[in-house]
């Protein structure tokens, strides 16, 4: 698909997810939480790469909309109640998609330096940011721990723990092959690959926890 074409998809997606939020706000009464999570949303997607990514908190930015606030919308839509469970659920999304974006980062690091992108990065340099990846996800997995320890989240969110061997692995794909573009590539697919074992485990999780 060529770069318009991706813009377009995207834009298409865009609004349609804003009219989807819109229907929710309006079905609500014009609900103050949810107008403050669509406009969150909204905001933070078209000023990604003119701000936030300049800013260098595009990653923090994106994992806030892709792990807690969009567990907490989706809890709030159904419960009309907010609640700090979704937001510890939520986390360890947030941050393994974040961790797609920070990996996808290593092979444009340089371009996007040029262009004024200041992502992390960017800002660390290439070696430090590999061996930063690993505290990144290690926290992924402490959070839901911690969750569960307080008594915050049910203890089947430990199921996650599952997925750990796997982001460990792609730590290691990363620190050992972050300035070799066609030998980062495995290590791209398989943070994509452990993010999505990570929502099928607390996906998993959760249901489990709704039959006992």
């Amino acid at each position: 698909m060529s770069p318009r074409g991706v813009l377009c998809l995207g834009l298409l997606l865009l609004a349609t997810g804003l009219g989807i939020g819109a229907y929710f706000v309006y079905e609500f009464s014009f609900d103050p939480v949810l107008i403050a999570l669509l406009a969150f949303a909204a905001f933070s997607v078209v000023t990604y790469s003119p701000l936030t990514s300049k800013l260098g908190i595009g990653e923090t930015v994106t994992g806030l909309d892709f792990g807690p606030l969009l567990l907490l919308g989706t809890y709030y839509i159904q419960t009309r109640q907010l609640s700090v469970a979704p937001i510890i659920i939520g986390l360890p999304l947030g941050i393994m998609t974040a961790g797609i974006l920070y990996v996808n980062e290593f092979p444009d690091t340089d371009a996007d330096k040029n262009a004024g992108r200041n992502h992390l990065v960017a800002r660390w340099g290439k070696a430090k940011a590999a061996s930063r990846l690993k505290a990144i996800l290690f926290s992924a997995y402490a959070i839901p721990v911690a969750g569960v320890l307080v008594g915050a989240v049910s203890p089947f969110a430990l199921l996650v723990l599952v997925s750990a061997p796997k982001a460990l692995a792609t730590s290691r794909m990363v620190s050992k092959n972050y300035d070799k573009v066609t030998e980062l590539i495995p290590g791209m697919a398989s943070m994509v690959m452990t993010t999505l074992l990570t929502g099928v485990l607390l996906l998993i999780a959760y249901f489990a926890a709704g039959l006992a």
